[in-house]
């Protein structure tokens, strides 16, 4: 259960800290960014999970640290693939940080998961899956310092998609326990949270391409994967999404998301509760003026709810939509909304260390990128203070600057240079995913292609000490 003690960390920061309300974004100027989770931690630092995209195409997980002011301290880059992607940011212990994504290696996209210290330094790194198509979701660490992690999973056993549930060594990152859940459509997992009794809750979705619609479901499973219960909401709705869901101080189960009645095309804010044993206890339709969706939540010490997501500030005029905050105790909602001009969406939230809050998520107005990832820090008055603003470009590029691959688009032969290193092991992806090249390579020398159409392929070059990826457009006569 995410509880987090806010009274606590406002004493702490009162004596040794002092956080003002600010906006931040993160990336490279031209590319498109994305801001997926945060992590505060009491001596006012946070931990950023997001992905980033350059103009050269290459996508890559990207970690990093910042400290009051958000300044980046360092950053930690997944490039040991063609492709990487994060979805989630957990906390695993005041020492380290778990997040969860997607990789590319070779023809097989894999959940990989990783766990990494606060100083940057990775303990272990994963991926797992069957032989055709995975992807992980979210993580999050049991009582015993375990791992699970959640996503999906498509085999040639079967026709649809599963969902996808390990159990890891928190400390070695081997899987303990698997299972396979289908639910009769096309499935995947993509919220996990502790609950008492050592159990876990998982959210799933579904969906049915005959109804063409999305539906969810909530499970509980003991401390060995077995099922405790499961509950699945019975709604007059074409779609209806658990995004995310908690244990509350009285052992009720939170859960929250979006949903689009038949009557109409905007999705509502929707959420409600369960008692311990999985019976429906009540749940709240907010009107659909302003929302958008509810991605995360959290809850603090007191019973009190926080929820971040999209909010349409005003639903008439404009387009776009904004980081939205909603904060609720025993049904009373709060709404509030940070943004600007264009299109803001919060992905994830956290305490600060002052007994304020941190969101992350996604800009279109602030910064050089397309997009850009983007934290706002509220004070614990709530003052938004998009004055106190900066944009922070991250020291490396996700193609490595020492790299480089010329001519691009070419003809249909290229060189790659990579200083201090000579012989390289080549190897080409069409973007279906298939190995089409595999090579040897010396550092330097022109690379001739045979036998491909025109088009973008994947390259990746790998030497003895570091691995290489790029984009390229191949164009013949």
């Amino acid at each position: 259960m995410r509880v987090y003690c806010s009274i606590l960390l406002l004493l702490v920061a009162a004596t040794a800290f002092c956080q003002s309300a600010f906006i931040r974004t993160y990336g490279m100027e031209g590319t498109f960014n994305e801001g997926k989770g945060i992590v505060a931690f009491s001596d006012s630092t946070y931990i950023l999970l997001g992905n980033r995209q350059t103009i050269g195409g290459q996508s890559s997980a990207w970690l990093f640290k910042v400290d009051s002011a958000g300044t980046i301290l360092w950053e930690k880059y997944f490039l040991n693939y063609t492709l990487s992607s994060a979805e989630n940011l957990a906390r695993h212990d005041d020492t380290s940080v778990v997040i969860t994504g997607t990789a590319l290696q070779g023809t097989d996209y894999s959940a990989f998961a990783a766990r990494v210290s606060l100083s940057g330094n990775l303990l272990w790194e994963k991926t797992f899956g069957t032989n055709v198509w995975d992807a992980g979701y979210c993580s999050v660490s049991d009582n015993d310092g375990n791992v699970w992690v959640t996503g999906l999973s498509m085999g040639y056993d079967t026709l649809g998609q599963d969902v996808m549930l390990y159990k890891l060594n928190g400390s070695t990152g081997d899987s303990i326990q698997y299972r396979r859940i289908d639910c009769g459509f096309n499935d995947k997992g993509v919220y996990l949270d502790t609950a008492s009794n050592n159990n876990i809750l998982l959210a799933t979705h579904s969906y049915s391409a005959a109804a063409d619609s999305n539906m969810s479901r909530i499970w509980r499973f003991d401390y060995n994967m077995d099922t405790v219960w499961t509950w699945a909401p019975v709604i007059d709705s074409a779609d209806f999404l658990i995004n995310c869901l908690f244990e509350d101080i009285y052992q009720r189960i939170v859960y929250s998301g979006d949903m689009k009645p038949d009557t109409g095309s905007v999705y509502r804010l929707w959420y409600g509760f369960l008692s311990s044993a999985g019976s429906f206890m009540w749940e709240l339709f907010q009107p659909p003026y302003y929302l958008k969706n509810i991605r995360r939540g959290i809850i603090d010490s007191s019973n009190n709810y926080y929820f971040t997501g999209g909010i349409f500030p005003y639903y008439f005029g404009f387009g776009n939509s904004d980081v939205g905050f909603w904060r609720d105790s025993a049904g009373w909602v709060n709404y509030r909304y940070f943004g600007a001009l264009q299109d803001e969406e919060g992905m994830d939230l956290d305490f600060a260390a002052d007994g304020g809050l941190a969101f992350i998520g996604t800009t279109k107005s602030f910064g050089p990128g397309v997009n850009n990832i983007f934290l706002v820090k509220i004070s614990a008055d709530g003052t938004f203070n998009d004055a106190d603003y900066i944009h922070y470009t991250p020291a490396l590029s996700a193609e490595s600057v020492d790299a480089k691959l010329y001519p691009n688009p070419c003809r249909g032969s290229f060189r790659i240079e990579i200083p201090d290193e000579y012989e390289c092991r080549i190897d080409i992806f069409n973007l279906q995913g298939m190995h089409v090249v595999s090579d040897r390579y010396q550092s330097g020398e022109t690379y001739t292609l045979r036998g491909l159409n025109n088009g973008v392929y994947l390259i990746k070059v790998t030497s003895e000490h570091q691995s290489y990826n790029f984009r390229l457009l191949l164009q013949q006569d």
